[in-house]
């Protein structure tokens, strides 16, 4: 749901209106004199005039402000929300290329560098963002908890569930895992083509178009455990209980992470370039939704439109509902112009009068898309 604010510098009850050199002020309230011809004496024609001028000013007003307020509605960086986030790495990966994210994982992540959730990856609502990250646990899959797996332990493949989840949030999303891990057309970064001495083969399953990946050659790593010697081996192998804590975080570029941390993340640079792909879905569904509509003002398709107002008089006299929103009609005529939508769509709700100054009417609009 899209929350929209428009102050109108005026009520339906004052509304100045410039002709020639005079100012003059205009009630469109139906049962004002102004609406039922007696503009203080005024001819028919003149009336006339003055009231389709000041219905004009309000149309053109309340289209200019919720175009200005749509325009600010769409955040400028996408949000991307990351389930089963870890330490982050796959977070400062999408933050280099330009998301703003969030993270949620069900142990406590100290370390995380950005906005974080301890909850629940399968309940937590994924309503509010522009694509989903997900890292669900990799122990049934793995090399590493084999030994685990033949001892009897049982770990559960989240895969199925979580992808049931993104799909039907309709929002682009990607899925990683381990070798082994059963993902659909997934595809597979390793250190060696962003320069990183590092292995870690991970998979990707995307929602989106990725371009097909050529893997360069790539020198043996340090096994397990070993201490990392350069003048050995090429590429670092930071996998459970590995020595070597401070080169693991330069071979990675995860400077904030522990030991254990840094056993179970995805290198930065493995994201930012999947992220880069990910950001243009994103912009280019963006951009489609803005350029849609009959305006071009960004047509959002809504299930329906709520609208409310608060509109402030100068005097105490007691005000009429019906007859405000009937005075306010070629507002809604400016706000559904600039939303591209027809104004059958809309729902009136609480129409709210306060003594004040300056008169203005302050009008909400909940979009349901």
């Amino acid at each position: 749901m899209t929350t929209l604010t428009v102050t109108l510098p005026f009520s339906p009850y004052r509304i100045q209106v410039a002709l020639g050199r005079r100012t003059y002020t205009v009630n469109l309230s139906p049962n004002s004199p102004d609406m039922r011809g007696g503009y203080f004496g005024c001819s028919p024609r003149f009336r006339a005039i003055l009231v389709s001028r000041a219905k004009q000013e309000m149309r053109d007003t309340a289209y200019a402000l919720t175009k200005d307020a749509l325009s600010r509605s769409v955040p400028k960086e996408p949000k991307l929300l990351d389930l089963y986030c870890g330490a982050g790495g796959a977070a400062m990966g999408y933050h280099r290329a330009g998301f703003e994210v969030v993270g949620v994982d069900i142990k406590p992540q100290p370390h995380y560098p950005f906005e974080f959730h301890q909850a629940d990856a399968m309940t937590y609502p994924l309503d509010g963002f522009d694509a989903i990250h997900a890292s669900p646990p990799c122990q049934h899959a793995t090399k590493a908890a084999q030994q685990w797996r033949k001892a009897g332990r049982e770990y559960p493949n989240l895969i199925p569930a979580t992808r049931v989840r993104l799909s039907a949030v309709g929002k682009p999303y990607v899925i990683e895992n381990v070798r082994g891990a059963v993902l659909v057309n997934p595809i597979m970064l390793n250190g060696a083509m962003f320069g990183l001495r590092v292995k870690r083969d991970r998979f990707f399953e995307c929602s989106f178009p990725m371009p097909f990946l050529l893997l360069p050659s790539q020198t043996s790593p340090t096994r397990m455990g070993r201490p990392f010697d350069a003048r050995r081996f090429g590429t670092f192998w930071p996998v459970g209980h590995f020595s070597g804590v401070p080169e693991a975080r330069k071979a990675m570029e995860c400077e904030w992470m522990n030991q254990a941390e840094l056993a179970q993340a995805i290198p930065p640079a493995y994201m930012e370039f999947i992220g880069g792909h990910l950001m243009q879905e994103v912009l280019g569904r963006r951009d489609a939704l803005m350029a849609s509509g009959p305006t071009g003002a960004g047509k959002m398709a809504p299930l329906g439109i709520r609208l409310s107002c608060t509109i402030t008089c100068r005097t105490k006299a007691r005000k009429d509902r019906d007859g405000a929103l009937a005075g306010l009609k070629a507002a809604w005529d400016g706000i559904a112009q600039a939303l591209g939508v027809d104004d059958s769509l809309f729902e009136f709700g609480d129409v709210m009068f306060e003594k004040g100054e300056p008169e203005q009417t302050r009008i909400s609009a909940e979009v349901k898309e």
